[in-house]
């Protein structure tokens, strides 16, 4: 849903990748295939009632993986400033 909404309001095709970003490796692939110029980040656990009950394994996959994206997308994005 968040990807056809940007699709909508910018009137442009999105670029939509289903990857664990646990796997630094498979990101690191993505990011050598395809030339992008920002990131939009919908990956994480979010289930309030589970994240009580294993807070380790939603710090882990919720940190670690945003960790993972922002330093692979340091090594290939360029940022436009306009």
């Amino acid at each position: 849903e968040c990807v056809r909404r940007v699709e909508e309001i910018s009137g442009k095709k999105v670029p939509f990748f289903i990857e664990d970003l646990l796997n630094k490796e498979a990101l690191d692939d993505i990011f050598k295939k395809h030339k992008f110029n920002g990131v939009l980040h919908f990956a994480g656990l979010k289930a309030v009632g589970e994240s009580v009950q294993i807070p380790l394994r939603y710090y882990h996959n919720n940190l670690t993986g945003t960790l993972h994206l922002l330093e692979v997308k340091n090594e290939w994005v360029i940022i436009l400033n306009i």
